[in-house]
């Protein structure tokens, strides 16, 4: 029973066979002694054993909440191996949280990726098309991937303050550039200076302002009565001239 022990390392056989032992030989008996010792040894092994796995399950537990808010993938998984060499079974409790954490690690972190990648890619064309809507929707539907403070949707949302601080800018010339123009329509009116006028015309076009602008609209039409004006007055003259002769 000793030798079979030896290997087998079995606590409850080995007792058995002391106790039937007993029934014969004395406990100081140098066989009794010996099994004793050898089932004493067994299960202090077994009570280290027993240690180190309540120490793993724990670490792998600790290893798990800690993930659960690192969401360290690689962490975990170095962990979860540590568990393995320690022989914690795979339906053990924390084994299964573990590893269902890390699934659902693993899943994020592919969207993660997928977001950023998409992200770019719209950063990319943004940065062709200054279209500011279309980024800030690319960065509305990432931001519900990734964190505030990922570097791609930083990048974007810098992007995007850049392009709406060029759209301000471009604003606040057109609302200049209008003013001017109503600016020197009025003017003209009272000077009747067509040439002035022609001028003003052609830096509000050079600003982009449209041609179905009110401004530009009513600054056109004084133009035509102004050289309308302008040819009254040349016909006019010429017919004095004539006259004169």
């Amino acid at each position: 029973a000793v030798d079979e022990a030896k290997e087998s390392r079995d606590a409850e056989a080995l007792a058995a066979a002391v106790d039937t032992a007993k029934q014969v030989l004395p406990d100081d008996n140098a066989v009794v002694v010996l099994a004793n010792e050898l089932l004493a040894e067994i299960r202090v092994e077994r009570e280290a054993a027993a240690e180190a796995m309540r120490t793993a399950l724990a670490r792998l537990k600790a290893a798990t909440e800690a993930a659960r808010e690192s969401r360290d993938v690689a962490s975990l998984k170095a962990e979860i191996g540590v568990a393995h060499d320690s022989k914690v079974a795979e339906g053990a409790e924390e084994m299964v949280a573990a590893k269902g954490l890390l699934v659902e690690l693993d899943a994020a972190a592919e969207a993660e990726m997928a977001a950023e990648t998409a992200l770019r890619q719209a950063v990319d064309e943004a940065k062709e098309s200054r279209d500011a809507e279309k980024l800030a929707t690319s960065i509305d539907t990432a931001k519900q991937v990734l964190a505030d403070d990922n570097a791609v949707v930083t990048a974007a949302s810098d992007l995007l303050a850049e392009i709406h601080a060029e759209r301000e800018a471009a604003a606040e010339a057109m609302r200049e550039a209008l003013a001017r123009l109503k600016s020197a329509t009025e003017g003209a009116r009272e000077s009747r200076d067509a040439a002035a006028l022609t001028a003003e015309i052609e830096v509000a076009q050079q600003s982009k302002v449209s041609e179905e602008s009110e401004e530009m609209v009513t600054a056109k039409a004084l133009l035509v009565e102004l050289d309308a004006d302008a040819e009254a007055r040349l016909a006019a003259e010429a017919k004095l001239n004539s006259v004169s002769q």
